[in-house]
């Protein structure tokens, strides 16, 4: 089942102004576990992407990195048994928690990385979203050129 929105784009649509009228504040959500480095490259790009387009941007990566060190993310397996990540002290229930809040309380949107689908923590973020009636964009909606 597809939870995508379709695109809207500004009529008088200026460089440096937002893609989809009305949304600022963007959730960047997509797997992590299983993945070497838990997948923050690909949260680093979309970020880096996301925020030249003008948005707000909450990347659970970003999160994770303030909160526990820039070593949390040093897995080659992205396992949370990981003994390197476990050092960090990173806690699943307490990042979810703030990733989740963030979303009720602040974003606009959820923007989904490739593969959300088969993450459990990526598909609980878009049920939230759709509990609250926010969009949900793909990196490559939110990034497509409006021309």
């Amino acid at each position: 089942m597809t939870v995508f929105v379709q695109k809207t784009q500004p009529i008088d649509a200026k460089e440096g102004d937002l893609w989809f009228p009305g949304v600022a504040a963007v959730y960047l959500a997509g797997p992590m576990r299983g993945i070497p480095d838990f997948n923050f490259p690909a949260f680093e790009a979309g970020t880096v992407g996301l925020r030249a387009r003008g948005f707000e941007v909450f990347s659970p990566a970003e999160r994770d990195i303030k909160v526990h060190g820039d070593k949390v993310n040093d897995s080659a397996t992205g396992d949370l048994d990981d003994p390197k990540v476990k050092a960090s002290g990173f806690d699943l229930r307490a990042a979810l928690a703030a990733d989740t809040q963030w979303i009720a309380m602040t974003a606009d949107a959820v923007v989904v990385l490739p593969g959300w689908e088969n993450s459990k923590g990526a598909q609980a973020e878009v049920a939230l979203a759709r509990a609250l009636s926010l969009p949900v964009f793909t990196i490559e909606e939110a990034l497509a050129p409006t021309a």
